[in-house]
C-alpha cells in the first residue's frame, strides 16, 4: 500500500485535508492570517527538520531532496490547522482579547523563541526535542502572564492537535507495524511509547498546538 510505504506523506496529506476543512470553518476575516501562519510554519519547518534528522527521526520521502514534498505539505498545513483550531475554540467561548502586545514585545518574544529553537540546539547541544519544546513554551508563558483568559482556548488547541495526531499515529502503525522502529532514532529519545507511539511526538504536537495559538494571540493587532 502506497501510504504504508510513505507514512510521513500520509500525515502530511491528513493535515492538508484538515487545513481545508478548518479554513472554511473559520470566518473569512481570519483567512489571510491563516495563510500567513501556514507560510511561516512551512518555511520554518524546513530548517527545524534538519535538526530532527540529527536526533529524532529519519522518515521515508518520495524523493530525497533538500526540500521535500512531505515537509512542505506538513509545514504548511499543520501550522495553519493549529491556528484555525485556536480560532474555533476562542470564538466558541466568545473570549475577546484585551491586551495587545507592543511591537517591541513581539520582536523580543519571537527572538527568544528562535534562539531557544536553534541556539540551544546548535550552540549548547540540547536535544532538538527540548529546544523545540522550550521555544514553543515561551509564547504560552507570555500569554499566561499578559492575557491569561486566552489560556483556555490555547490549551484546548494543544489537546485537539494531540488527539488528532494520536489517531493518525494509530492508523499509521496499523498500516505499517514497523513504522516507529524504522523511522525514529529511539536511542536518542526516552524510549517511552504510548500504544507504540514515542511520547515525544505527543508532547511535541501538544506544545506545537499551544505555541501556534499563543503566537496568534501575540501577533494580534486588532
Amino acid at each position: 500500500m502506497f501510504f504504508a510505504t510513505y507514512p510521513y506523506l500520509l500525515a502530511a496529506t491528513g493535515f492538508s485535508l484538515l487545513w481545508l476543512v478548518t479554513f472554511f470553518a473559520i470566518p473569512k476575516t481570519y483567512w489571510k492570517e491563516m495563510l500567513q501562519v501556514s507560510l511561516v510554519t512551512m518555511i520554518l519547518g524546513h530548517f527545524v527538520e534538519q535538526m530532527h534528522f540529527v536526533d529524532w527521526w529519519h522518515p521515508r520521502f518520495i524523493v530525497n531532496a533538500p526540500i521535500t514534498i512531505e515537509d512542505t505539505l506538513f509545514g504548511f498545513s499543520a501550522g495553519g490547522s493549529m491556528y484555525a483550531l485556536y480560532i474555533l475554540w476562542k470564538d466558541n467561548f466568545q473570549i475577546k482579547q484585551h491586551f495587545l502586545f507592543t511591537l517591541r514585545q513581539k520582536i523580543t518574544l519571537a527572538s527568544l523563541s528562535l534562539f531557544s529553537l536553534f541556539g540551544l540546539f546548535y550552540l549548547f547541544h540540547f536535544r532538538s526535542f527540548w529546544s523545540s519544546l522550550i521555544s514553543l513554551f515561551i509564547p504560552v508563558l507570555a500569554v499566561g502572564v499578559y492575557e491569561r483568559r486566552l489560556l483556555l482556548p490555547t490549551f484546548l488547541t494543544g489537546i485537539s492537535v494531540t488527539v488528532i495526531a494520536f489517531l493518525g499515529y494509530l492508523l499509521t502503525i496499523y498500516l505499517d507495524p514497523g513504522f516507529v522502529s524504522q523511522t525514529y532514532i529511539l536511542s536518542d529519545l526516552s524510549g517511552i511509547l504510548v500504544l507504540g507511539i514515542p511520547i515525544e511526538e505527543l508532547f511535541w504536537f501538544f506544545f506545537a498546538g499551544m505555541g501556534i495559538a499563543a503566537f496568534s494571540v501575540i501577533s494580534n493587532s486588532d
